[in-house]
């Protein structure tokens, strides 16, 4: 249990304790953000040559991005040099993007065994001649995964042709949706003239699906298929036969008339089988609650959707700035949080960042306001719920918080290498791999600066002398200790006395 006094820095020490949370894919910590059309145009670049592919990184967009009207956009990832990052796009929107001719197109053009999250692209077109086209990936391969996704754009190509996807072989599509119109169109292949004979695989959300599961998506869009050959659904268009282990369930599309059904198949075909777990709704019904009853609003619900009757179905992760409520209760006095918005911290509630850590000490800094995306923890005396509101405005930069990591917008999945904890049960605790839930931060520890169990914490509460009480520890950490005229230390530092540690005043008690 954490006793807070304000304005008085003092020193806890945290459990050896571990806490064991269950085995998942294992993700790096890196963060690389974007905040320009320059900056997603040179990462873009980087993929595609060859310099780099972002294994076991994270790709974050901090804003939305308009790209320059009348360009054309060059999809990240190639056959050659797939993207095997993890794009986080933050609840952020990409806009005019345009991309005709080629095959693999679409905001990413191949993935591997990496991730697309939270982004959405708005407004622009994809029409190619080519192969493998989708507004968010043209072809996604080896374990890679697209969630909290959606398009608004028209996307048009010869074959493997989805909302979202044109060709997946991933691990799993999920709460995505699509609201443009998907077309196939008639292309030639070399030596073979018109590609009457090819069968296009045309879907509101995949065209094909070969491997992986499409979960909890909705389309609104149509589907066009004027011509009498090829495998068109308003969902998946075809599921590759003889593929076993795939499922395509709660999912939603579009009633109009002569709409394919959700899963395609070849003309002489018969239905999938799977095609019972989804289901056609008219516009009308997709904007009441009640039509959502056992597919989107499953263990996700009040997660990834916001459903509510009068709209459609909004994915949360695109809804800023909103309050937030802060649940405390006697025995969980802290709690870790990245927020969706800018926020002042109401009285009652302390916040805190981190903004130094050294060996096994961790220096925390209390602030009055959180800003979008920047983790932070905070405090209350307990048994009581806080609801705090958004502000407009800039708030402060806190450079210094760059140990304290998370995402408000989609589950960290962390590595377990050693360096990184999480707050539980009031003490942070060392992760093995595991995923953390979105909304919640944890530490981040620089690597070679602690291997141990046992971290010490400073809560550095702004005390106006600057000097932080500690106790003594030995003589092994003299060599860090400083007097007052920039001496270094020789043997014990006295108690009593102050000297410069790290740069600040540290009286020996």
């Amino acid at each position: 249990m954490f006793n807070v006094m304000r304005r008085k820095p003092y020193r806890l020490r945290f459990s050896a304790a571990l806490f064991a949370i269950a085995l998942l894919p294992q993700w790096a910590g890196a963060d690389i953000t974007i905040s320009d059309e320059s900056g997603l145009r040179a990462f873009a670049a980087a993929v595609n040559d060859g310099s780099r592919d972002y294994e076991g990184e994270n790709v974050c967009l901090a804003n939305d991005i308009a790209l320059s009207a009348g360009g054309v956009w060059t999809p990240i990832g190639t056959p050659d040099h797939p993207f095997r990052g993890h794009f986080e796009g933050w609840g952020h929107k990409i806009s005019n993007m345009t991309v005709s001719g080629g095959d693999y197109v679409g905001l990413f053009g191949y993935v591997e065994a990496g991730s697309i999250r939270d982004v959405a692209v708005i407004t622009g077109s994809i029409n190619t001649t080519g192969s493998y086209a989708g507004a968010l990936c043209g072809y996604v391969a080896s374990s890679g995964e697209i969630s909290s996704c959606y398009s608004e754009i028209s996307v048009s190509g010869t074959q493997y042709v989805g909302g979202i996807c044109g060709y997946f072989a991933g691990y799993e599509i999920k709460d995505c949706y699509s609201t443009g119109n998907v077309e196939a169109v008639r292309g030639s292949v070399a030596g073979q003239g018109e590609a009457t004979s090819l069968a296009p695989y045309i879907g509101g959300i995949v065209g094909q699906v070969y491997g992986g599961d499409v979960r909890r998506c909705y389309y609104t869009g149509r589907i066009d298929y004027s011509s009498n050959y090829g495998y068109y659904g308003s969902i998946v268009g075809d599921v590759k036969s003889g593929q076993e282990g795939i499922d395509i369930e709660n999912c939603v599309y579009m009633d109009y008339e002569y709409a394919p059904k959700a899963i395609g198949c070849g003309v002489d075909e018969e239905e999938s089988p799977t095609d019972g777990q989804n289901h056609r709704a008219t516009a009308a019904e997709m904007q009441t609650a009640s039509c959502w009853t056992g597919e989107l609003n499953t263990e996700t619900y009040n997660t990834a959707w916001r459903i509510a009757d009068g709209s459609y179905p909004q994915l949360c992760s695109f809804i800023k700035n909103e309050p937030i409520t802060f649940s405390f209760t006697s025995d969980k006095q802290w709690l870790t949080i990245v927020p969706n918005g800018n926020y002042a911290v109401p009285a009652g509630m302390t916040a805190y960042i981190v903004t130094n850590v050294e060996d096994n000490t961790v220096t925390l800094r209390s602030v009055g306001t959180l800003n979008e995306g920047r983790a932070a923890l905070v405090w209350s005396d307990g048994g009581e719920s806080i609801t705090v509101s958004s502000t407009a405005g800039a708030l402060s930069d806190y450079s210094a918080d760059r140990w304290l990591k998370g995402s408000h917008v989609s589950p960290v999945v962390l590595k377990g290498d050693r360096t990184e904890y999480v707050l539980s049960g009031g003490i942070f605790q060392r992760s093995r791999s595991g995923t953390l839930a979105r909304g919640k931060a944890y530490l981040k520890v620089p690597a070679g600066s602690s291997g141990s169990n046992r971290l010490e914490v400073i809560i550095d509460d702004d005390d106006p002398t600057g000097v932080v009480s500690q106790e003594s520890r030995g003589e092994s950490e003299a060599a860090t200790f400083y007097d007052l005229s920039g001496r270094k230390v020789s043997g014990r530092p006295a108690k009593g006395r102050i000297y410069i540690k790290n740069g600040k005043k540290i009286i020996i008690r």
